[in-house]
């Protein structure tokens, strides 16, 4: 017997035709086309005086596999002492009564936003389909109701505390209900108000360290580091002077490094394509520094052992879990001592510029349409400013 699941694992078969079997008379006929796209079909399948026939029930998944076995069913009892060919069976037009599902629409209403969204936020979506929204795949666009989303996957979520995940659900149904109403198929969203039953999350900053006692505590963290490995010590100025999270830090390329211009081009951060950082004569002297001791000769600042690799992320991570700073200080903590000193500095740093210091997006979607410049100038006076700070705390001399 076929399975829900089995069927939607079908993503390619051999050849134009396959003919899957359910029971004696109920089969899956499963046709590609010359584009590749598949189509799937009920069969019911029956013999009258050694004669085969073949009646459609219905194509899949708009005739789920449980409403094929039970159109089987009803035709198996009307083939009981008939000597004629059975008739299809109307009142049983899934199609025509139940209307599009929520497989259809979603599918529709995904070819109707990647005109309009990142490629990053459509793999995003699709994953959440794939592991949540498809569990609704059979089900009638009239048919959801908040209940049977809260039922089938947001009360779940809930008691796991994945409350930003059980948040997004929400808020992306009722974006597809919204766009059934445009199209016609539906005429209210009643997911509207889905969100508000999600309880919100409360966010855990990073562990940092104390902004009160900034300068002090700062002297003491750069005591310590100044005990280890030039690796170390490069690692973790580079990390403090360009404010970058931890894994655009071991990401660095020498070949986007550019000492003429004072600039270091990440490729990709967590919030933009492409980002300038600012070199101050600090920070050149370390990244001149580990050029000269990386472990391999390949394109990452930070390279690793091995021949295409670069250092782990969690080097510092770890440096600081071992070294006293547990549950005080992680790797991307370091990014929060730079701007709680640029906080202070606010008569010289205005706000959005130190913002964009940490490559975050500033303003909403309207305002970056309007504001397009990355204040690169703006951002190398902030940046020499820290960097002259940093430098004053600490010197190269150790080395």
């Amino acid at each position: 017997m076929l399975t829900e699941k089995q069927l939607k694992a079908i993503k390619s078969i051999n050849g134009s035709e396959m003919l899957l079997s359910d029971s004696p008379h109920l089969k899956l006929r499963i046709y590609k086309a010359s584009n590749g796209q598949l189509t799937f079909n009920w069969i019911y399948r029956y013999k009258i005086k050694n004669k085969l026939y073949k009646l459609r029930i219905g194509a899949y998944p708009e005739v789920s596999l449980s409403e094929a076995r039970a159109a089987c069913a009803e035709l198996d009892v009307k083939l009981q002492g008939s000597n004629e060919p059975l008739q299809p069976i109307i009142k049983r037009n899934i199609q025509t009564v139940k209307g599009n599902t929520v497989r259809i629409l979603f599918n529709q209403f995904m070819e109707f936003k990647k005109f309009s969204i990142a490629e990053s936020t459509m793999k995003k979506i699709l994953k959440v389909y794939k592991a949540e929204i498809s569990k609704l795949d059979d089900l009638s666009i009239t048919e959801i109701e908040p209940s049977i989303i809260m039922q089938t996957i947001i009360n779940r979520l809930i008691e796991e505390n994945s409350l930003d995940y059980a948040r997004y659900i929400a808020n992306l149904l009722c974006r597809f209900c919204e766009y059934c109403i445009d199209i016609g198929e539906l005429k209210t969203n009643k997911l509207t108000r889905l969100n508000r039953v999600v309880p919100k999350f409360k966010a855990r900053h990073q562990p940092s360290l104390n902004p009160d006692n900034l300068e002090q505590e700062l002297k003491n963290l750069i005591t310590m580091i100044n005990t280890k490995s030039v690796h170390i010590r490069c690692l973790f100025f580079i990390s403090l002077l360009t404010l970058l999270r931890p894994s655009e830090v071991v990401n660095i390329k020498v070949s986007n490094i550019d000492f003429d211009k004072k600039i270091i081009f990440i490729e990709k951060t967590k919030t933009m394509e492409g980002f300038s950082v600012p070199i101050s004569t600090y920070l050149e002297d370390f990244l001149k520094l580990q050029m000269e001791i990386k472990f391999i000769d390949n394109d990452y600042l930070f390279s690793a052992q091995t021949i295409n690799g670069h250092t782990s992320s969690d080097t510092l991570g770890k440096l600081l879990r071992t070294n006293g700073y547990r549950d005080k200080l992680v790797g991307h903590g370091i990014r929060s001592i730079g701007r709680n000193w640029m906080a202070f500095h606010e008569d010289k740093i205005p706000f959005s510029v130190a913002e964009m210091c940490l490559s975050h997006v500033v303003g909403n979607q309207v305002t970056r349409a309007y504001f397009r410049t990355d204040l690169l100038e703006e951002r190398k006076n902030a940046m020499n400013m820290w960097s002259k700070y940093v430098e004053s705390l600490a010197s190269c001399k150790d080395f």
